[in-house]
């Protein structure tokens, strides 16, 4: 068996995916997540995550979640909860 070392693709992948599982864990215990993009990020995980902002937006409304938004000069803040059902 040939030990291969991860690609940046899959390096990139690994990190996008734990994010959104971290999210999806907090969102199923009952918690409010913030998904954040188009701010100035320093670091190269926070880069990549601000960078895939709408893709894991899409993903978690796929999964069927729900969020508010707020979107100003570039930025957009997107606050996500479990879906809100409202009673008559």
């Amino acid at each position: 068996m040939i030990n291969k070392e991860m690609t940046q693709l899959e390096k990139d992948t690994q990190i996008i995916q734990g994010y959104i599982s971290d999210k999806i864990d907090a969102l199923e215990k009952g918690n409010v997540v913030l998904v954040r993009g188009g701010y100035i990020q320093y670091g190269y995980e926070e880069r990549l995550i601000d960078s895939y902002c709408s893709k894991i937006v899409s993903k978690l409304l796929d999964l069927g979640y729900s969020y508010t938004s707020n979107h100003g000069y570039g930025c957009k803040d997107y606050r996500f909860t479990k879906k809100i059902i409202l009673n008559n």
